[in-house]
């Protein structure tokens, strides 16, 4: 049953927009990353970075370009990362490299490009593609002696920190000393080389993306990558006020779903988690995350249905006093988080932790779309007469102006307009112009009480004796 559940809420969620992105909404965790991380809040590779005391650098010595693709270029990389917030010392951001095998002796470095990524670079979904600022071109002579490198300064000062994941073959991959790692030519063997070589399938998160495609013979396969990388980051209890000016609403509309995850059996005699709405500098209470409240779940995914209006710009707030059961966030790759003043205003804090919510929304069509709708339907009003029938047909156009009159009867068929629009009213009494003088009198009797209702519905049937 409880697999049904989870099938028909992805089902509504992706229908219905329950996305970063989605219906009316700009910054909410997407439904597909919630739920991984519902599933396993402890990262099976969150202590497997390439962040350590010390700056490091790696080169994979043997993959390299295909023999195809001699004349390609590296547009794009796949990464599986955390990004933090940056503060104080902590500024510095690793690097992709590709070295060249200029020999058995050396390697030389032919192109760097640092990965500068920040809580403004949030993905919803938990995948990131860095686009590179400059595309690095193959020389076709020398295609198959280039080979992927990277870079990672010491953990304190690392903004964005990448990780290793295991392969399914053994690579040897080298790490270059340290009083060499500035160095544009390293050498590689013999009795001063610079790098120290080794046989693993422990090996950092990077696909590259080539134009022509797959030129480049990856460690990892992209499914690989968007796998691995959303085990690098652990599930965290929060209690504390935050709000996330990043995570809004971008319409007029109705909360239909809250999905949260809840991590944890909340206990009954604290209080619960609130979700409120800044709207400007007032607060308007959401959802109480109480998880006997929620109208089903399935493992640590609750859905909580709701009817909540919220407008343009509103923005989430959740607010978990000490005594009360927590929040539960993805540690990292969040948005950036912030406190409220005493006036509710947004002051920045340095955690950008990404909060395990999702919500699907309904947008509220507002007048001008009402009225475009009903205006580009065509109504049409019958009228039966002894032995006549007349049709009102509403002619859709951008603005509706004037109805065809079409009369029925054993013999005779034609035609007379009625107009719904006159320079000085929307809806003027005295619309009716016809040269059939032996319905004018009917006609008149329901212009003025009907034609506000033919503008209103798509088929109305008015009977007259």
């Amino acid at each position: 049953m409880s697999s049904i559940f989870l099938f028909l809420l992805l089902l509504v969620a992706s229908n219905e927009g329950a996305t970063g992105g989605g219906v009316c909404t700009e910054g909410f965790m997407d439904l597909s990353l919630l739920v991984a991380k519902a599933a396993t809040p402890v990262g099976s590779l969150a202590d497997n970075t390439l962040a350590e005391d010390n700056e490091g650098r790696w080169v994979i010595s043997y993959n390299t370009f295909r023999y195809s693709c001699r004349n390609a270029a590296v547009t794009e990389v796949l990464l599986g990362v955390d990004i933090r917030s940056k503060d104080g010392n902590r500024n510095k951001y690793p690097s992709i490299e590709i070295w060249q095998y200029r020999s058995n002796y050396y390697y030389q470095k032919r192109y760097i490009s640092s990965i500068v990524l920040s809580p403004d670079n949030v993905t919803t979904n938990g995948l990131y593609h860095y686009v590179l600022p400059t595309p690095f071109s193959i020389s076709s002579s020398i295609y198959n002696r280039y080979r992927l490198g990277v870079y990672q300064p010491e953990d304190d000062s690392s903004v964005v920190r990448l990780y290793n994941a295991t392969t399914s073959s053994t690579e040897t991959v080298g790490r270059i000393r340290a009083d060499s790692i500035t160095e544009r030519d390293i050498i590689v063997s013999g009795q001063y080389k610079e790098i120290d070589l080794k046989s693993t399938n422990d090996v950092f998160m990077v696909h590259l993306k080539t134009n022509p495609p797959n030129c480049f013979q990856n460690v990892f396969t992209e499914t690989e990558i968007n796998t691995n990388s959303l085990s690098v980051t652990n599930v965290i209890p929060v209690n504390d006020t935050r709000a996330f000016p990043d995570i809004q609403f971008t319409c007029n509309g109705v909360i239909t779903n809250w999905i949260i995850d809840i991590t944890q059996n909340q206990d009954t005699s604290k209080h619960y988690p609130n979700i409120y709405l800044k709207r400007s500098s007032e607060l308007i209470h959401a959802l109480t995350v109480d998880a006997s409240a929620a109208t089903s779940s399935n493992g640590n995914v609750y859905n909580f249905t709701s009817d909540i209006e919220v407008e343009y710009g509103d923005i989430l707030v959740i607010n978990v006093t000490t005594n009360s059961n927590p929040m539960y966030y993805q540690q990292y790759n969040g948005p950036l988080n912030y406190e409220l003043d005493s006036s509710n205003g947004l002051i920045p804090l340095e955690h950008n932790d990404y909060p395990l919510i999702s919500v699907i929304t309904k947008p509220i069509p507002s007048v001008t779309e009402t009225l475009s709708t009903a205006f580009s339907t065509v109504a049409t009003i019958t009228v039966s007469t002894f032995s006549t029938t007349t049709d009102i047909v509403a002619i859709p156009n951008s603005i509706l102006a004037s109805a065809e009159v079409i009369h029925h009867s054993t013999s005779l068929h034609y035609t007379t307009t009625l107009s719904l629009l006159s320079t000085t009213s929307l809806f003027p009494t005295n619309v009716l112009s016809t040269s059939d003088r032996s319905n004018t009198n009917v006609l008149s009797s329901i212009a003025t009480t009907s034609t506000a209702n033919a503008l209103s519905s798509s088929v109305i049937g008015i009977s007259a004796s």
